[in-house]
């Protein structure tokens, strides 16, 4: 790995948090809370928010023990219910209808969508979503397929197309070093054809997620948003501990220093893992060039904010990694304006590919059904489901880790972008780690 704050492969090669993982995650988890929090001093001003975080088990003492009227008198909640009267609330804001369930007007948000979004919009501003890990070859939506995001931009670009501008929604943690720069090249090729590229980055834009966003002419971010992470890892598995454990040993010859390397059953060797090594921090210092050259610093100056090191939106803008603060909103008026679009001329289309026959039949069938999810209703039903949770979160990190290219530049840091589920696979995975992190 290269960078000081790098933290992405610690779970594979120590038992607790290097002291400067801590360090970034206090000062990340500091400045998420505190977005938190005046975002909640601005939407609900009488709220006595610090002083319920401060002793949340005081304002319930001081309630009787009643967690409803204790979120009701700190100015968190307006008013307390059961669920006939939180019906009878939306039929007098939305309209009642009485053969409906709970007596009130309602619609799927996918029917919604459906109904209003238009299918085939032809506006001169093209929006491009890379959402999810970036991987190489190609993908389907959730996953971000280096190829077909490419091709989706560059078909996008070409002559006569209509598109004036693009905007590239980021919401991704990274991935492939090699599917990130895919996608870059189709960026710069319209930056060579004098199109803008403005990133409007979501939740997260982190490493390679950060990467795809360097050929911007400006960048939007959310003070929340969670980017940087200029790092690079490489991980190999290798096998020897089970081995030793197990009393089996393994041998052999080889005619060069390099023959039959990267050994999974005797563990790299010396001039493996320096080879190894060699490639992750060339690659490391492409990433800082490139950063560089898009941020207008020198390569050293970039190395002293990336080191790997994860900043939220605000601090991310302070040090110069992003422009400004705002949305899809804010990015559209700015490629717009970079490309000399008047007011009326503000229209967007998406760049995806069409959807096929198949999809669209399959897409009507589920909007006609129940979407309620089948999860617990009550506050304890839920924690007591995140431990489960959390497991199958690092399961799936650890799968798509080890069966992912050999180096990535990715944010192992950034809260998950698809929530995982534990199935009976991964049973016999964790036993397999047992052995391998042993």
């Amino acid at each position: 790995r290269v960078g000081t704050y790098k933290s992405a492969v610690e779970p594979f090669i120590r038992n607790d948090m290097s002291p400067e993982a801590r360090q970034n995650y206090m000062a990340l988890d500091q400045a998420e809370l505190e977005s938190w929090r005046q975002a909640i001093h601005q939407a609900r001003p009488k709220a006595n928010v610090d002083a319920f975080l401060k002793d949340m088990n005081g304002a319930i003492a001081a309630a009787g023990g009643d967690m409803a009227k204790a979120a009701q008198a700190s100015g968190l909640i307006d008013r307390i219910g059961d669920r006939p009267e939180f019906e009878a609330r939306l039929a007098q804001l939305g309209g009642s209808k009485d053969n409906a369930p709970g007596g009130y007007k309602r619609i799927r948000l996918a029917s919604y969508i459906a109904d209003k979004v238009e299918r085939k919009p032809t506006g001169p501003i093209g929006v491009i979503t890379i959402a999810g890990m970036i991987v190489d070859g190609k993908a389907a939506p959730g996953t971000a397929g280096g190829d077909t995001i490419a091709k989706e931009i560059e078909d996008g670009i070409r002559n006569n197309s209509g598109v004036k501008a693009l905007i590239v929604r980021v919401d991704s943690p990274g991935g492939s070093v090699l599917a990130s720069e895919r996608i870059r090249q189709a960026l710069l090729q319209a930056r060579g054809k004098n199109i803008p590229v403005v990133v409007s980055m979501g939740n997260v834009a982190a490493s390679g997620g950060y990467w795809v966003s360097t050929p911007a002419n400006f960048i939007y971010a959310e003070p929340s948003t969670i980017t940087g992470s200029i790092g690079v890892f490489g991980v190999l598995p290798s096998f020897q501990g089970t081995l030793q454990k197990l009393g089996i040993g393994a041998d052999g010859v080889k005619t060069t220093p390099l023959a039959g390397e990267p050994d999974l059953l005797r563990g790299p060797s010396p001039e493996a893992n320096r080879l190894i090594q060699t490639g992750v921090e060339a690659m490391y210092g492409r990433f800082l060039n490139i950063v560089a050259a898009a941020r207008h610093k020198t390569p050293a100056q970039v190395d002293q904010i990336a080191q790997g090191r994860v900043w939220d939106g605000g601090a991310a803008h302070q040090i110069g990694l992003v422009d400004g603060f705002g949305g899809m909103e804010e990015a559209i008026a700015k490629a717009a304006e970079l490309a000399h679009l008047g007011k009326d001329e503000r229209r967007i289309r998406y760049l995806e590919p069409p959807t096929s026959f198949r999809d669209q039949l399959l897409s009507s069938l589920a909007t006609q059904k129940d979407d309620d999810s089948a999860v617990p209703g009550d506050a304890f039903g839920a924690l007591a489901r995140q431990p489960q949770q959390q497991l199958a979160e690092a399961i799936a990190e650890v799968r798509s880790v080890l069966t992912g290219p050999s180096i990535q530049a990715r944010c192992l840091e950034c809260p998950p972008v698809a929530r995982a589920r534990l199935d009976k696979r991964d049973l016999s995975l964790l036993e397999l780690l047992k052995a391998w992190l042993s």
